[in-house]
């Protein structure tokens, strides 16, 4: 299935003429790059393939009846009969072939290409209706469809693993989560970095992982897909194979999620179940022959665990302004993708004093983050081997608190170490039940920069496209850190003490890249290799650890062999060879490089007296 359009230009007296066209998605308006252009009469066949911009193009043919047969895995083949007898343009838009039902794509379109991966578009998202980033995941091959959590964290499953327990049992172990922590979120080109993030409560958590801050605990995980609306969302690549080395800084696997940047009416979507209440408006103005575009949206979530429930709810708040303007000149195009956003999230969870034995129990969640989002590309058209030079920059900056009330009820007379330091000191006994208040105030920055470079060469045969460039990661907490009375703890066994998050180093990530991407014609068949390396580094350490400064290179290959499609029942049977190799790093957060000191607190001299035991009771620690 297809749309052109096609007109012709004058020319008088030639012997031969040109033929040439831009391919197109058919929704999306994106060019299809390495698509197969044949031109048929007879047994003569006339064959190239289509460049970045999605442009063929035949310089001298024979005028005459042809017929134009393009192919494009993962669409309909398009196939037409053309008559050529002047110079000729055409424009062929070319419709996706998927598993639909009523013209409704129930599942993500799985990537014909390189690299495994799966692609989720805006048709699919509103047939879903999703609360959050974590319902897409039910879209994707072997995922199944559930109720939302939204009292918990909602962290990623690629490629999972898990840990084994004593048995021999494979587990999910909530202080070992590197797939969600090697999971790679790029949002418009820019990471979503939570390397800096400590929120937490050491020693305060549960053995059994249900407390409500061991529910909603996100140091070390990665990304909490509850923060992340669809609403604005325009695709989303979820990459679960060797992903291409201009990436990094992952091990499990990647999510590009792209947002909607072009005019739209005025929509508003509210939806309501038992569960949450959500509703968002966006719109996306155009300015007519300027190449401007603005788009806005916002939204607001109210979620319940338990819809009977009130003492336990989450919230969600965002908004969103994204600027696109392009720039044309004689040699060059320069687009520029600004962005500013804002996300809230609010975690609460109280006790009811009549239903438990623990009168007072709060626990308070806020996460409020704001970033500024540059993109520039430029192209260059009438340059021989340079495409584009990309430039990428994002800072972001959070306020997080976590805030923890707790009735403690000690079952004899316990001790509270007071030492921050080293060495002899007395203790404090804590003889009776209090309310014990704790504060965690974070406050992440996280900078990044991106430099790339796109050049390109073609022939007949093959087409050869290289790119290299450069990436350097910023993370760093200014925040106070742990805040709370050492003689009146929220956890009467626990070896830490208060820190300040400001007091630890950044964390500074230098990576380049260089790669390959090559494209052979072979007859009828064609080969495609993608080959290249990516450097990581971390510096701006301390000496006495081994990171400073070492480089760690991440070899990356893949490979496809595409045979020519076979007509079966009118349709294209394509059948393709693909492989790869490759090694990913990631690098340790802040937590992992700077963790918590641990106290060892011995009891040196207990004396506790029955009779007046707040005067002469005396309890002598010494600590290391």
């Amino acid at each position: 299935m297809g749309i052109e359009t096609m007109y012709s230009v004058n020319v008088s007296q030639v012997a031969t003429v040109s033929f040439e066209g831009v391919i197109s998605d058919i929704g999306s308006k994106d060019p299809l790059s390495f698509a197969t252009v044949q031109l048929l009469h007879g047994d003569e066949v006339h064959s190239v393939l289509s460049k970045d911009n999605g442009v063929f193009s035949f310089p001298s043919v024979q005028p005459g009846d042809y017929i134009l047969r393009i192919t494009y895995v993962g669409y309909d083949r398009y196939e037409k009969r053309v008559t050529l007898k002047r110079d000729t343009k055409l424009t062929v838009k070319m419709a996706p072939s998927g598993n639909s039902l009523n013209e409704i794509v129930v599942t993500a379109r799985e990537s014909q290409g390189l690299v495994s991966s799966s692609k989720i578009n805006r048709e699919m998202m509103t047939h879903l209706q999703p609360t959050s980033f974590s319902d897409l995941l039910e879209l994707l091959p072997g995922n199944i469809s559930k109720t939302p959590s939204m009292g918990q964290v909602n962290s990623i499953q690629l490629r999972e693993t898990g840990t084994l327990n004593s048995s021999g049992e494979q587990y999910s172990n909530p202080d070992y989560a590197i797939t969600s922590l090697g999971t790679l979120f790029l949002v418009d080109g820019a990471p979503l970095n939570g390397d800096a993030n400590l929120q937490y409560i050491p020693g305060g958590t549960s053995s059994d992982g249900t407390s409500p801050e061991s529910l909603r605990n996100m140091t070390n995980k990665g990304v909490d897909m509850r923060t992340l609306t669809t609403d604005d969302i325009e695709s989303v690549e979820i990459v679960r194979g060797i992903p291409s080395a201009e990436y990094g800084n992952l091990t499990s696997g990647m999510v590009n999620i792209k947002r909607v940047r072009k005019a739209t009416p005025l929509t508003a979507r509210f939806k309501a179940d038992e569960y949450s209440k959500l509703f968002s408006v966006g719109k996306g103005f155009t300015v007519p022959n300027h190449d401007f575009t603005l788009n806005v949206d916002g939204g607001f979530l109210d979620s319940k665990v338990d819809p009977r429930n009130n003492l336990e709810n989450y919230k969600r708040v965002n908004f969103s302004v994204r600027i696109s303007k392009l720039w044309r000149r004689d040699k060059w195009e320069m687009t520029w993708t600004p962005s500013a956003d804002y996300t809230g999230s609010f975690d609460n969870v109280k006790t009811d004093p009549d239903l438990s034995y623990q009168k007072i129990d709060k626990y308070k969640s806020s996460y409020n983050r704001a970033s500024l989002t540059n993109n520039f590309k430029w192209t260059f058209p009438r340059l021989k081997w340079i495409k584009t030079v990309n430039l990428d920059a994002s800072v972001s900056a959070q306020s997080d608190q976590l805030k923890r009330t707790k009735l403690i009820s000690p079952q004899r007379a316990t001790v509270a170490p007071t030492g921050k330091e080293p060495g002899v000191h007395d203790g404090t006994y804590l003889f009776s039940e209090y309310v014990a208040d704790y504060l965690c105030e974070g406050k992440p920055v996280n900078a990044f920069l991106k430099a790339k470079g796109e050049f390109g060469w073609e022939g007949a045969k093959y087409r050869l496209n290289a790119k290299a460039g450069g990436e350097w990661n910023y993370s760093k907490n200014f925040g106070k850190g742990q805040v709370y009375d050492l003689s009146h703890p929220i956890s009467t066994s626990w070896g830490a003490r208060p820190r300040a998050y400001s007091d630890i180093p950044a964390l500074q990530n230098l990576s380049f890249f260089l790669e390959g991407n090559t494209l052979f014609l072979l007859g009828k068949n064609k080969l495609e290799l993608q080959v290249g390396a990516r450097s990581v580094t971390q510096i701006g350490m301390s000496e006495r650890y081994l990171l400073q400064g070492k480089p760690y290179i991440d070899p990356r290959a893949n490979a496809q062999w595409s045979f020519p499609a076979i007509p079966v029942a009118g349709k294209d049977l394509h059948i393709s060879i693909s492989g790869g190799y490759g090694v990913t790093t990631k690098m340790p957060t802040l937590d992992y490089l700077y963790p918590d000191l641990w106290y060892n607190d011995i009891v040196q001299l207990n004396y506790y007296d029955v009779n007046k035991p707040l005067e002469y009771s005396r309890v002598n620690i010494i600590t290391y």
